[in-house]
């Protein structure tokens, strides 16, 4: 598919193979959502493809914008760190691709509301 829509959704990573076939299938799932979008998962760590290699693949596809979703709670060292000296690397190779990063879910107001959501439901 050649696409100008591309998402890429980063987990933590894992050495776990099942959690990992999981996130996969995850991506697989919400990509069957999105048919004019090409969406790769990510990992930071232990687990591949590893988070440059695919932005690096999104590039390849003539990618213009990349929007990234870190499957991330809370802000801490991935999101303010780590992702952040992934994408400083990728923006050295690739200034012409515009770089869209969701925020922490805390930080998402749905999030929240889902969350609350649940407890309700729950207790």
């Amino acid at each position: 598919m050649n696409s100008d829509r591309h998402v890429i959704i980063v987990f933590h990573g894992t050495r776990l193979s099942s959690a990992v076939q999981d996130a996969r299938e995850f991506v697989r799932r919400i990509s069957s959502n999105f048919p004019d979008h090409q969406v790769y998962p990510a990992f930071l760590q232990f687990a591949e493809p590893f988070f440059l290699d695919s932005l690096e693949r999104a590039a390849s596809a003539k990618a213009r914008s990349i929007f990234v979703l870190p499957m991330f709670v809370l802000n801490g060292r991935h999101t303010e760190v780590d992702l952040m000296q992934v994408f400083s690397e990728f923006r050295r190779n690739h200034p012409e691709i515009a770089l869209k990063v969701s925020t922490a879910f805390v930080e998402d107001p749905s999030f929240f509301k889902w969350l609350t959501a649940k407890i309700r439901e729950n207790s």
